[in-house]
């Protein structure tokens, strides 16, 4: 948000992040501003204090001042806790209502995956796909979750669509060069991994899955 990268620039200019918070409580005792200990969470977030940082964001909570902003900034955190429950609890009400930004459902993800919910991880690659159709990476979210579920058949069909709607990013390319992998069409895998490196060669994760390809059917040259 504009506030939290405001608060960047100020944090990265003042070396004295506790003066800062200081100055803030103060604010925040004499004018009686949440407004303030709102501020005192970002910056206790970007300089990983993770002790006063809950205890902000209880007291937040308790007085029935969090917003999605803050509630991001603390699960990102809990994330490193692997805290991957708490995250859900937080995040979840806002994924229900249709209000959580990508984000935050990109933490739901990676809390989906976790937790080994591949059902909710679908669910929500589904939302940011609907949500995000102008982004090329919601697509990416898709098609990756529908690989992991087997689903190749619906992959395929966005990978067709995604290609077409931004035809210079590659991605695409990879995941249908995997899906051609998963289906033992290995000449044809190979054939769009050698397309992909012609028009980027320093792509180390392609050269090293081309090479498994190349090994697999007992052809060693690259």
């Amino acid at each position: 948000s504009i506030i939290v990268n405001k608060c960047k620039i100020t944090n990265n200019n003042f070396s004295d992040y506790e003066l800062i918070v200081s100055i803030l409580d103060h604010h925040a005792n004499k004018y009686d501003n949440f407004n303030f200990n709102d501020l005192k969470l970002i910056f206790y977030y970007l300089n990983d204090d993770l002790i006063n940082l809950e205890e902000t964001f209880i007291n937040l909570q308790n007085n029935n001042y969090l917003n999605i902003n803050n509630i991001l900034l603390y699960s990102e955190k809990l994330l490193v806790k692997n805290e991957y429950d708490k995250i859900f609890n937080l995040l979840n009400p806002y994924f229900d209502d249709n209000k959580l930004p990508i984000e935050g459902m990109q933490l739901l993800l990676k809390v989906a995956l976790e937790l080994n919910d591949l059902i909710f991880h679908l669910e929500v690659s589904e939302a940011i796909y609907t949500n995000y159709p102008f982004l090329p990476i919601s697509h990416e979210i898709l098609i990756n979750a529908l690989i992991q579920n087997k689903n190749y058949n619906s992959a395929s069909k966005i990978i067709k669509s995604a290609k077409n709607r931004f035809p210079n990013y590659y991605n695409f390319l990879i995941f249908e060069a995997k899906i051609e992998t998963i289906n033992n069409n290995l000449s044809n895998a190979i054939n769009i991994y050698n397309y992909v490196l012609e028009q980027d060669d320093t792509l180390v994760n392609v050269k090293h899955d081309l090479a498994l390809l190349y090994n697999k059917i007992e052809k060693y040259e690259l």
